[in-house]
Protein backbone atom coordinates (compact mmCIF):
# COMPACT_ATOMS: atom_id res chain seq x y z
CA UNK A 1 0.00 0.00 0.00
CA UNK A 2 3.15 2.07 0.57
CA UNK A 3 2.93 2.66 -3.36
CA UNK A 4 -0.25 4.16 -3.25
CA UNK A 5 0.26 6.40 -0.62
CA UNK A 6 2.57 7.89 -3.63
CA UNK A 7 5.85 6.47 -2.44
CA UNK A 8 8.15 5.07 -5.01
CA UNK A 9 8.36 1.65 -6.00
CA UNK A 10 12.20 1.69 -4.83
CA UNK A 11 10.99 3.54 -0.72
CA UNK A 12 8.39 0.70 -0.54
CA UNK A 13 9.97 -2.57 -0.94
CA UNK A 14 12.77 -0.69 1.29
CA UNK A 15 10.19 -0.25 3.81
CA UNK A 16 9.23 -3.58 3.81
CA UNK A 17 12.75 -4.45 3.97
CA UNK A 18 12.64 -6.85 1.04
CA UNK A 19 16.02 -7.20 -0.55
CA UNK A 20 15.31 -6.57 -4.18
CA UNK A 21 17.20 -4.24 -6.64
CA UNK A 22 15.58 -1.40 -8.02
CA UNK A 23 15.05 -2.55 -11.52
CA UNK A 24 13.72 -6.12 -10.00
CA UNK A 25 10.90 -3.60 -7.97
CA UNK A 26 9.71 -1.56 -11.28
CA UNK A 27 9.34 -5.37 -12.84
CA UNK A 28 7.67 -6.73 -9.79
CA UNK A 29 5.18 -3.23 -10.44
CA UNK A 30 4.77 -3.15 -14.20
CA UNK A 31 3.34 -7.01 -13.29
CA UNK A 32 1.42 -6.44 -11.04
CA UNK A 33 -0.17 -3.80 -13.49
CA UNK A 34 -0.75 -6.35 -16.12
CA UNK A 35 -2.36 -9.01 -14.09
CA UNK A 36 -5.26 -6.59 -12.56
CA UNK A 37 -7.75 -7.92 -15.23
CA UNK A 38 -7.13 -11.57 -13.82
CA UNK A 39 -6.71 -10.90 -10.24
CA UNK A 40 -9.88 -8.42 -9.93
CA UNK A 41 -11.96 -11.02 -11.75
CA UNK A 42 -10.92 -13.93 -9.28
CA UNK A 43 -11.26 -11.56 -6.70
CA UNK A 44 -14.72 -10.07 -7.71
CA UNK A 45 -16.04 -13.90 -7.33
CA UNK A 46 -14.80 -14.20 -3.85
CA UNK A 47 -16.27 -10.91 -2.61
CA UNK A 48 -18.02 -7.86 -3.96
CA UNK A 49 -15.87 -4.68 -4.94
CA UNK A 50 -15.72 -2.02 -2.30
CA UNK A 51 -16.98 1.31 -3.09
CA UNK A 52 -14.20 3.25 -2.96
CA UNK A 53 -14.04 7.27 -3.24
CA UNK A 54 -10.42 8.18 -2.33
CA UNK A 55 -9.73 7.31 -5.95
CA UNK A 56 -10.36 5.89 -9.41
CA UNK A 57 -6.93 4.92 -10.52
CA UNK A 58 -7.11 0.76 -10.75
CA UNK A 59 -3.76 -0.10 -9.25
CA UNK A 60 -5.44 1.29 -5.95
CA UNK A 61 -8.80 -0.47 -6.51
CA UNK A 62 -7.34 -3.74 -7.09
CA UNK A 63 -5.30 -3.11 -3.69
CA UNK A 64 -7.74 -2.18 -1.52
CA UNK A 65 -10.19 -5.02 -2.74
CA UNK A 66 -7.69 -7.29 -1.89
CA UNK A 67 -7.28 -5.81 1.26
CA UNK A 68 -10.91 -6.27 1.99
CA UNK A 69 -11.39 -9.77 0.33
CA UNK A 70 -8.65 -11.22 2.91
CA UNK A 71 -8.61 -8.68 5.81
CA UNK A 72 -7.96 -11.62 8.11
CA UNK A 73 -5.11 -12.50 6.84
CA UNK A 74 -1.57 -10.73 7.98
CA UNK A 75 -0.46 -10.86 4.00
CA UNK A 76 -3.19 -10.92 1.28
CA UNK A 77 -1.08 -11.96 -1.23
CA UNK A 78 -0.48 -15.05 -0.02
CA UNK A 79 -4.28 -15.61 1.41
CA UNK A 80 -4.86 -14.60 -2.49
CA UNK A 81 -3.09 -17.33 -4.02
CA UNK A 82 -3.54 -19.89 -1.47
CA UNK A 83 -7.20 -19.42 -2.08
CA UNK A 84 -7.36 -19.48 -6.16
CA UNK A 85 -3.97 -21.79 -6.29
CA UNK A 86 -2.72 -19.40 -8.63
CA UNK A 87 0.06 -17.28 -8.71
CA UNK A 88 -0.67 -13.49 -8.19
CA UNK A 89 1.59 -11.93 -10.59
Amino acid sequence: MNVMKRKSKIEAFKEIEYPLSNSSAYRLWAKFLIGQSKIRNLLTQYCPAPDIKESSEPAFQTIVHLEKAFSSSTCPIEAFQYQFQTSFI
